[in-house]
């Protein structure tokens, strides 16, 4: 029973643990769009593909 109750609660750290580091990556993520949205806009309206800019983004 304790053993079983070990295995439980690590695999639900670890499971809390990847949502946090989630929600951290998409916050980054929030906040540079935020800081690139003129840039994003810009190069949305000179018609250039979306992908090129996200790759600019995560650098």
């Amino acid at each position: 029973m304790e053993k079983f109750f070990t295995q439980k609660f690590v695999l639900n750290y670890n499971f809390v643990l990847r949502i946090r580091i989630l929600a951290y990556c998409f916050d980054l993520t929030k906040q540079n769009l935020q800081k690139n949205y003129l840039l994003l806009k810009m190069t949305l309206v000179k018609g250039v593909r979306c992908s090129v800019n996200t790759e600019k983004i995560s650098v």
